[in-house]
């Protein structure tokens, strides 16, 4: 698929200036997107705009888990309810969660942020809650275990993973499936990176938000490529033959038959009256004679053979053919 160029910097060649530029627009961004996002009444946060989520989300909640184990049922709500109106909105991840034990939910979140600990593998620790909690894939428990470790632990976003992962001066042709995989891909890309410039998981996850919705930007400003003419000219239609030029064509073909100036055969237009040389007239050929009637002195006899009436005028009927009894004869 034809790119749109490559409006942003990549992750390789990202300097520690560019990035911090970078993470300074974050709060900017989100502001925007604030105000043209409209809000969604069915979550019980409505009245909260997306600037305030997110403030609540990268701030208050992560000073707020300091020396807790857990996430209670409400705060899962409203990460969830953040991660919705933050990135692509998908209203049936909310219906699955709320389908869910609140306490059920609490307990898992419980167990997978234990066996992060134990392991120090986010992947190990999101398994355990996607393996519980209905609703909640990678990108949806990543998110849990980041408010806790904002340090290592990168959030699942679709920014994250086109920017570090992906063809990012093309969004549109990649596929996210969003599965174990694919997050593991995505935390050893943000480990190198981190550790090569000093900086979070978080602030990794914040500037390519920023960078990959100036992508995004691009792309929208860019014309649409030129698509093959072989592929979208379309046929062009048959012409309907009326029957007056059905009728016209028989007319004209009915003409230079009759004038003797075209070859059935060939379809070659001949002169009637040239002979070429190579022409040679076919002989008449002799007429048929029934051997069954031929007189003893070699001319054909005028008496009917086999199978043959004699007309009332002398002459001799063809040969009707014999009809074959269609009964059937018992045996």
């Amino acid at each position: 698929m034809v790119g749109y160029g490559n409006a942003i910097v990549s992750p390789d060649e990202i300097t520690k200036a560019e990035f911090e530029k970078a993470r300074r627009e974050y709060t900017a961004l989100i502001q925007v997107i604030s105000e043209t996002k409209a809000t969604i009444t069915r979550f019980k946060t409505a009245q909260k705009t997306l600037a305030e989520l997110d403030k609540w989300r990268y701030k208050a909640i992560l000073k707020q888990q300091d020396g807790q184990s857990s996430l209670s049922y409400d705060d899962v709500q409203q990460l969830v309810e953040w991660k919705l109106r933050h990135g692509k909105f998908r209203p049936m991840i909310q219906k699955y969660i709320d389908s869910n034990d609140p306490a059920s939910v609490e307990s898992c979140i419980s167990a997978g942020l234990a066996i992060y600990h134990e392991t120090k593998d986010a992947s190990a620790g999101m398994a355990e809650i996607v393996k519980h909690v209905k609703g909640m894939g990678p990108a949806t428990a990543s998110l849990m275990l980041s408010v806790f470790d904002p340090n290592k632990v990168i959030f699942f976003s679709d920014e994250a993973y086109l920017w570090l992962c992906c063809d990012y001066t093309n969004p549109s042709a990649s596929k996210i499936k969003y599965n174990m995989r694919e997050y593991q891909n995505l935390d050893r890309a943000a480990r190198l990176l981190a550790a090569r410039l000093g900086v979070r998981a978080v602030d990794v996850e914040q500037v390519a938000f920023v960078l990959m919705h100036k992508q995004y930007a691009a792309a929208r400003a860019m014309p649409s490529p030129p698509v093959s003419l072989a592929i979208t000219s379309p046929t062009p239609p048959r012409s309907k033959r009326t029957p007056s030029d059905t009728i016209a064509k028989l007319e004209m073909d009915k003409d230079v038959v009759s004038s003797g100036k075209a070859d059935l055969s060939t379809g070659e237009t001949v002169d009637a009256n040239r002979i070429d040389e190579n022409d040679v007239p076919m002989e008449e050929a002799p007429p048929v004679v029934n051997s069954k009637r031929v007189a003893a002195g070699g001319k054909p006899s005028a008496l009917p053979g086999k199978g043959e009436k004699k007309r009332k005028n002398g002459s001799v009927a063809p040969e009707e053919p014999t009809r074959r009894s269609t009964r059937l004869k018992k045996a």
